[in-house]
Order: structure tokens, then C-alpha cells, then sequence
């Protein structure tokens, strides 16, 4: 079983050791072989670009699609994220391929001073916001498995007590705890959809 996590710098796993991110210790956790095919800064468009050669040519059973965040940074673009992931779950799904949907992490400020110079995050946090919370129905319209990142880090602060933000490095990105966390979200969605007969996986 292979499964390919196709996004950006939250799939790739910006600022983190590469043991440490979660498609590796999804891989561990659920003994299916995951491939890392996340791309830092990378768009929609681009994922698009890459899918025939990093999803359908890699011979991949399934595939975990997430991105958004970029085209949204730096155009405010939601409607053209969306019409990208399904462009792509379509072309997956007709070629036989389980299609997870990633809902990814919000952003959490403070965001670091060297992205704020980066982008309008005061005019994209909202828009961001709004597309995340769409994600959840574009998945069951799609006719593909949400797989709810987003759920899961406030879910773990509130019973660990910690702060939300001591998940991530920079308000964008994750830490290694918050990589975990990731990783027990891949792990139970695959064992959900019988694509590993592993035994149930624990979140952290």
C-alpha cells in the first residue's frame, strides 16, 4: 500500500527534521508506505502541475491532497485553490485512487516578523479561515475521506493543557509535537478507511 501526501511547506514540513515529520511517523505508525511529496511555497497550480508525475506515475493507491494556504497568501485566491483540488481528487478518483482531503491547521499569530513581511496576512487570515471551514463539505462532494488536521491541535491543547501555540514554530508552521499529532491524524484516517491493518491508532 502507498500513499502520497501531495502539498506545501505543512506536508513538506518547513523547519523540522525530516524523521520528524508527520507522512515519515504516519509511515511508522500505520506500516503503509507514505511518500512525502510536499513542496515549500508550492501552489495549488503547481501541485496540479506536479500530480501526473508525483501521484498517478508513482503508481500511488491513494493519495492525501492539501494546499490552499499559498494561493491564498499571496492572492487571496480560495475559488482558484478549490477548483485546483478537485481538478486533481477528480483525476484521482477516475484513475481508481483513494483521495484524502487534508483540512489543515489555521494559522496561529503571533505569526513571525520575517513572514508578516511576506504577505497581507490581515486581509488573508479571514479568507483562509473561510476556506478551511469549506473544506470539510468540498471533501464530501468530492467523494473523498476528509482527514481533519484542524480538529486535532485544539483538541490535544485543550487535554494537555498547553498552549495552542507551543504547536507550531512560526504561528504557519508545526513543531515536532504538532507533527505528531498530524501523524496520528494519517494513521487512524487510513486504518478508518481499511487501507492498513494495523490495530487502532492513538492521537498523542
Amino acid at each position: 500500500m502507498k500513499i502520497v501526501c501531495l502539498g506545501d511547506s505543512l506536508t513538506y514540513g518547513y523547519g523540522v527534521r525530516r524523521s520528524a515529520v508527520w507522512p515519515c511517523l504516519a509511515a511508522k505508525l500505520s506500516g503503509v508506505a507514505v511518500l512525502n511529496r510536499g513542496v515549500n511555497g508550492i501552489t495549488t497550480a503547481g501541485m496540479l502541475g506536479s500530480f501526473q508525475r508525483d501521484v498517478i506515475a508513482e503508481g500511488a493507491e491513494a493519495v492525501l491532497l492539501m494546499g490552499g494556504a499559498n494561493d491564498i497568501l499571496f492572492d487571496l485566491d480560495a475559488a482558484g485553490a478549490e477548483k485546483n483540488l478537485g481538478l486533481m481528487a477528480r483525476k484521482a478518483l477516475d484513475a481508481g485512487i483513494h483521495t484524502f482531503i487534508g483540512i489543515p491547521a489555521p494559522f496561529c499569530p503571533p505569526i513571525r516578523e520575517d513572514w508578516l513581511a511576506m504577505a497581507d496576512f490581515t486581509s488573508a487570515l479571514p479568507v483562509y479561515t473561510a476556506y478551511i471551514r469549506r473544506l470539510y463539505a468540498f471533501a464530501l462532494e468530492c467523494g473523498c475521506t476528509g482527514v481533519d488536521f484542524h480538529a486535532a491541535l485544539p483538541a490535544y491543547a485543550e487535554k494537555s493543557g498547553a498552549p495552542l501555540r507551543s504547536l507550531f514554530i512560526d504561528g504557519i508552521h508545526l513543531n515536532e509535537q504538532g507533527h505528531k499529532i498530524f501523524a496520528g491524524c494519517l494513521a487512524q484516517a487510513l486504518q478508518k478507511s481499511g487501507l492498513t491493518a494495523s490495530p487502532s491508532v492513538e492521537l498523542p
